[in-house]
């Protein structure tokens, strides 16, 4: 089963982009029923029916977990929220900042 590529994401509230252009998720089949994206390293499962329903719940949980974790004061989240926070401004960038 083919990855899903990202170049940005089109959120309700955010359009962000990868800073290195692109990131694949690979796809895997879950239970004999369920397509499932799981990203170890922004800690991240997203599921769904086709892969247009994974790829829209990915979309959402990655803008939800940049406007919680990447948004936020640091000083009001735990240690684990936090790194996860700035692993997320590393990776991601809102479209049309230069940093």
């Amino acid at each position: 089963m083919s990855p899903i590529i990202l170049t940005e994401i089109s959120g309700t509230k955010r359009r962000l982009r990868f800073r290195d252009g692109a990131r694949a998720f690979p796809v895997a089949q879950a239970d004999g029923q369920l397509l499932v994206v799981h990203d170890a390293e922004l800690d991240i499962h997203a599921y769904g029916q086709t892969c247009a329903d994974v790829r829209s719940d990915l979309v959402e949980q990655i803008e939800m977990m940049w406007l919680e974790y990447a948004e936020a004061d640091e000083a009001q989240l735990t240690p684990g929220a936090a790194s996860l926070g700035r692993l997320l401004r590393e990776r991601l960038a809102v479209q049309g900042d230069d940093a």
